[in-house]
């Protein structure tokens, strides 16, 4: 197997790309984050895998503005063996143009179960170091869409979602760019609440729905928006809660936990498989609150993993 660097149009038409995180308009909208983006592609007889990735000061690194990325394949019938060697190959180029590092981090396994499993197996064998393993909480709505998704709760997260059900609130999907705006304000009373940055401006959303298949929601109380939420496609069968919360002030209706209740339901009743509410640690170290609400709504845990490779 080979490995040939090509371009974004090239890679376009060649690669399919499972995660929306992977496909060429996401990363080219999000180029200006590191120094240049590099498409390869491994081939044998025919394309096999493909590869994005972003360099900054000669080390590379896939996503380089996402949760996750993977090597995509081109085909559903690979191989473990046609995996390994496109590893290989990519560990001969880095080793030839001499970079300091690359670095992957992989989706939690229910996204691609083969293709992660094999791709950690293979990780580990040709010497990455395991730098963060990052615990992910989602939904599998194959269970918890259910008439008995209630009793299946923990006692306290039952006792909040009964609260909720009965404070009066209202759930709405956002259909136009102000109703959007005003779930993006809703979120970023949120974050700045509790002292996280909110790393995307209202135009930077915009730009990116464009190319990102999304759903925006609101929660209102008394005609006031307490809460929202911001959903991907990440693909067509999973969505992820890239960002939700809630205004101080409205503790007392547990929002969230409606939310929560409201987005299972929206998206159980369109089929899909998996609804991914994303981690509750930082470069792995649990944050303990939020590691215990999502386990209160019903949320299941799996590894997000990020694998590093010093090369010189």
């Amino acid at each position: 197997m080979e490995v040939f660097e090509t371009g974004s149009e090239e890679y376009q038409k060649s690669i399919k790309a499972n995660l929306i995180f992977d496909s060429v308009g996401f990363n080219e909208l999000n180029s200006d984050k590191v120094e240049n983006v590099r498409y390869f592609l491994f081939r044998d007889t025919k394309n096999r895998f493909g590869l994005c990735v972003g360099g900054k000061r000669n080390s590379y690194r896939a996503p380089f503005s996402a949760p996750f990325a993977m090597i995509e394949p081109v085909r559903e019938n690979w191989s473990i063996e046609q995996l390994e060697q496109a590893v290989d190959c990519m560990l001969n180029l880095a080793q030839k143009e001499q970079w300091n590092e690359i670095s992957l981090t992989l989706p939690p396994n229910f996204y691609a179960p083969n293709l992660v499993s094999a791709t950690q197996n293979i990780f580990l064998r040709k010497g990455f170091s395991l730098k963060h393993i990052d615990l992910n909480y989602a939904f599998d709505l194959s269970k918890v869409y259910a008439d008995d998704y209630r009793e299946k709760l923990p006692r306290n997260g039952r006792k909040n979602l009964n609260i909720a059900l009965k404070s009066d609130l209202y759930f709405s999907c956002c259909d136009s760019e102000e109703q959007i705006r005003m779930a993006y304000e809703v979120i970023k009373i949120n974050r700045e609440s509790k002292g996280y940055p909110l790393r995307m401006s209202f135009e930077q959303v915009l730009n990116t729905i464009k190319i990102v298949p999304h759903d925006f929601f609101l929660v209102s109380f008394g005609g006031k928006n307490i809460a929202a939420a911001q959903v991907f496609y990440v693909t067509e069968e999973i969505v992820q809660v890239i960002y939700w919360g809630d205004v101080p002030g409205f503790s007392e209706q547990k929002s969230i936990n409606y939310l929560a209740y409201k987005l299972i339901q929206h998206y159980g009743e369109k089929g899909l498989k998996f609804l991914d509410i994303g981690p509750s640690t930082e470069n792995g170290i649990p944050n303990y609150g939020l590691c215990d609400f999502k386990k209160s709504i019903g949320c299941e845990i799996s590894t997000k993993m990020q694998f590093v490779k010093s090369i010189s």
